[in-house]
């Protein structure tokens, strides 16, 4: 073996040896960015909220404090829903235009979901509401 390739060959190892030490310190020291999770008025706020219990939205998807009734009976804890738990939605997807697009074209971002089209239940006024305070929930 030439003396090239032994040096070539030590600078490879060394390089590998670095990244192998230093890249899980960058990973596990790196912060992820702040979701920013947008702020709604309060009229805003109590009409999604309306439109959650209105709608009998908790019939599949628990939403902790949207509903008293629901938060008090044990038989709409998320362990027996069918939908997802919608408590923390806003810290999933915080932005209000992705929420009006999983209210009205849910299978477009979820192909195999079960939950259709809820433009055909709700006004558009009611889905911008419904939307913006699905946003806020952190």
């Amino acid at each position: 073996m030439r003396k090239d390739d032994r040096r070539s060959n030590r600078i490879k190892a060394i390089a590998a040896w670095a990244f192998v030490i230093i890249m899980p310190i960058v990973f596990l020291t790196a912060k992820p960015d702040p979701v920013v999770v947008p702020t709604i008025d309060n009229a805003t706020f109590l009409r999604g909220r309306h439109v959650f219990r209105a709608n009998v939205c908790r019939a599949c998807h628990y939403l902790k404090g949207a509903d008293p009734v629901a938060d008090a009976n044990p038989r709409y804890r998320p362990e027996y829903l069918y939908g997802p738990d919608l408590t923390h939605e806003g810290s999933r997807n915080p932005e209000i235009g992705w929420q009006k697009l999983n209210l009205t074209k849910h299978d477009m971002l979820f192909p195999n979901g079960s939950m259709g089209d809820q433009s055909g239940l709700m006004t558009k006024a009611e889905i911008n509401d419904l939307a913006a305070y699905m946003a806020s929930r952190k």
